[in-house]
């Protein structure tokens, strides 16, 4: 039987990552994995007047070689946080949590972070605090290719794999008069929508 929850770390994660986070068991965040491009590591999609928006941290790398997670530093030669905030203010303005969290937003954002790692932990405990859960995270302390008693999830949630495992619960979006609703945006989507009742909406996973 599974006693505990392996994510991956992620940048305002999706609702799914949440979801899965909520099964009751202890949670444990993967920091001794490879970084990979193109993953929530590093991005978040969120929905805007113009369709779903991914926004993504750029990272340092080191040339020809691959870097643990918890070694992964952010770069700052872009003005990416404020390209991030402007996002979402555009996004959600109008959306009825915005304005009650749009001060906590506006600082985590400005934030110089050093680590990838510690941005996203930072964007998690802020979803976790606001959404109204209890729920506690640690990270690993070593890779482990098949943990034992574990419920894997590391390469499970990810933007190019379609999830047939995560049944979303419909909300009202910002912008639906324009798009259907869209499941699996990031958590921020689901706060500023519905604010405290968002731990109601997660939805269900089935891994």
């Amino acid at each position: 039987m599974a006693s505990t929850i392996l994510l991956s770390s992620a940048y305002f994660p999706p609702v799914s990552w949440f979801a899965a986070a909520h099964f009751q068991l202890p949670v444990q965040i993967e920091y001794y994995e490879y970084f990979e491009k193109q993953s929530y590591r590093n991005r978040c999609q969120l929905m805007t007047a113009n369709g779903i928006n991914t926004c993504t941290v750029p990272v340092q790398h080191a040339q020809g070689k691959k870097q643990l997670m918890c070694d992964i530093k952010i770069s700052y030669s872009d003005n990416w946080q404020q390209v991030h905030w402007r996002t979402i203010q555009s996004a959600y303005g109008r959306a009825p949590y915005f304005e009650y969290f749009e001060e906590y937003l506006e600082e985590l954002l400005s934030t110089h972070f050093e680590k990838l790692v510690d941005l996203n932990e930072a964007t998690v405990l802020f979803l976790l605090k606001h959404m109204g859960s209890s729920l506690y995270t640690s990270p690993t302390t070593r890779y482990e290719p098949e943990p034992a008693h574990t419920i894997d999830l590391r390469q499970a949630i990810h933007p190019k794999r379609k999830d047939t495992t995560y049944i979303a619960k419909p909300y009202q979006q910002c912008f639906a008069e324009k798009f259907p609703f869209t499941p699996n945006l990031s958590m921020l989507d689901l706060l500023l929508c519905r604010g405290p009742k968002s731990v109601n909406v997660l939805g269900t996973l089935n891994p």
